[in-house]
């Protein structure tokens, strides 16, 4: 499948890996369609590309490699949602924002994006934890947080 993209031009994407988001993203309930894509496996992030809107992607890396214990129960209804089964078979995505000029990069805590790698179902949930917010500045593992709690 053909997919459009703002940023690296219009890309071949195996529709058997896109992402399926039932309920859209939050605040943006239209946005259910999308493809993770990698500038380079070793840099460690990927960019999250809406489907059917070029110029929108979001910057994504797997928390567990800033955040060793960061964690959350998964609801059974988002269980059922996403047809997980197994603890394995779930991914975790959270969103980044780039400051200007690159200066800070936090990571959003409070809403990640869960994945069930079988049925490549997605949602973004959010979170009833204090411990996080969704302004975590992004370095080698320690959980900081820039400003004062989910904002």
């Amino acid at each position: 499948m053909r997919v459009k993209t703002q940023r690296f031009g219009e890309l071949e994407v195996d529709p058997e890996t896109l992402l399926l988001m039932p309920e859209g993203l939050v605040g943006m309930s239209e946005a259910k369609r999308f493809c993770l894509l990698e500038e380079s496996p070793d840099r460690g992030y990927k960019w999250l590309q809406l489907i059917d809107e070029p110029g929108l992607a979001f910057v994504a890396v797997n928390p567990y490699d800033f955040y060793p214990d960061y964690g959350f129960e998964v609801d059974g209804k988002d269980a059922d949602l996403l047809g997980l089964e197994r603890p394995e078979d779930a991914a975790v995505l959270v969103l980044l924002t780039v400051g200007p000029g690159g200066s800070e990069i936090t990571a959003n805590l409070v809403a990640p994006v869960l994945v069930c790698t079988k049925t490549r179902k997605a949602k973004q949930v959010i979170l009833q934890d204090e411990r996080y917010s969704t302004k975590h500045l992004l370095v080698g593992g320690a959980l900081e947080t820039t400003g004062s709690g989910v904002g």
